[in-house]
């Protein structure tokens, strides 16, 4: 946290500008001594001390607090913090005489503030080091690093299909998450992250796997300054052919149909349902069952015999 006591730049200097590694600060007034102030030199808004001063950040910063006085009348100055867009967020007021110290954070951020006097205050007032605090940084939706299924999963969430989510937590020492999971098919999943403190705050991606077992990696390019706790949904859809998904509805159901006990009518609706996105490879799905049932029921006496 940089303090400024006015004594980097020239006495004289007019809107002086401090810059850092950073950020810069900008303000309105001049640098200039004061009798009344044990830590002279200061920032004034004039040579007379009745001007208002401005201070403005290059950056949203998390914190402030400065001396500012000598004042003589009780609540004569105003103290004006200001967020992003220059809205006012905070005004205090000098409930004291002499030099006042005042303070003032916002996780939000701050752009600036300014003093200024709103009814009389006799000598006028000037500000002493200024401390600003760190940037406040926009924080990102952890995203989708590269597939490497060598990377030994954090944890492991077993078979994956449909729709679902996970809850995790990344922070200062940790910036990436890897998570195993085992598909019974190639799939695609739509993979979206968020923050818990803001939703806005999101990335989404698709991203083709694979069948059996793949890692996701979620990953940040800047530690938060802070844990947060963020979510990840997922969707997977599985991309076999329809002749695929053809093959294996028959093979799976085959015990059922030798068996007499598989409902036709029935499977007709769950395999639309299943296929909602899709009725044309549904209804070729259901004609190829159709068939293959009726076949498979011809065949209950030996086929080609005699009736």
């Amino acid at each position: 946290m940089p303090t400024l006591s006015f004594s980097e730049q020239s006495l004289g200097t007019v809107n002086p500008i401090f810059q850092f590694d950073d950020f810069s600060v900008y303000t309105s007034g001049l640098i200039r001594t004061d009798s009344a102030n044990p830590t002279s030199p200061v920032l004034a808004g004039s040579s007379d001390f009745s001007s208002p001063i401005v201070v403005y950040f290059s950056e949203m910063v998390e914190s402030i607090a400065f001396d500012a006085g000598y004042f003589d009348n009780l609540g004569s100055t105003a103290i004006s913090i200001f967020g992003a867009g220059g809205v006012e967020i905070q005004r205090f007021y000098n409930d004291g005489y002499g030099i006042e110290n005042f303070s003032f954070s916002s996780l939000e951020g701050i752009e600036g503030f300014y003093v200024r006097a709103e009814s009389l205050e006799e000598a006028g007032f000037a500000i002493d080091n200024l401390t600003v605090g760190d940037i406040v940084q926009d924080l990102q939706s952890p995203y989708l690093g590269l597939q490497n299924n060598a990377i030994i999963a954090e944890r492991q969430l077993g078979y994956l299909n449909g729709t679902g989510s996970i809850n995790d937590t990344l922070g200062l020492n940790d910036v990436s998450d890897t998570f195993g999971f085992t598909l019974e098919g190639d799939a695609v999943i739509t993979w979206r992250t968020y923050l818990a403190s803001d939703p806005s705050v999101s990335y989404s991606t698709s991203r083709s796997y694979g069948s059996g077992y793949n890692v996701a990696s979620f990953e940040l390019d800047e530690a938060y300054p802070n844990s947060e706790n963020y979510i990840v949904t997922y969707d997977v859809s599985f991309t076999g052919t329809v002749d695929g998904l053809l093959n294996d509805l028959i093979n799976d159901s085959l015990a059922d149909w030798l068996g007499n006990v598989f409902d036709l009518q029935a499977f007709k609706f769950d395999l639309i349902n299943a296929l909602a996105d899709n009725p044309a490879n549904a209804v070729k799905i259901i004609n190829g069952i159709a068939n293959t049932y009726r076949a498979s029921r011809i065949c209950d006496r030996p086929c080609g015999s005699d009736r």
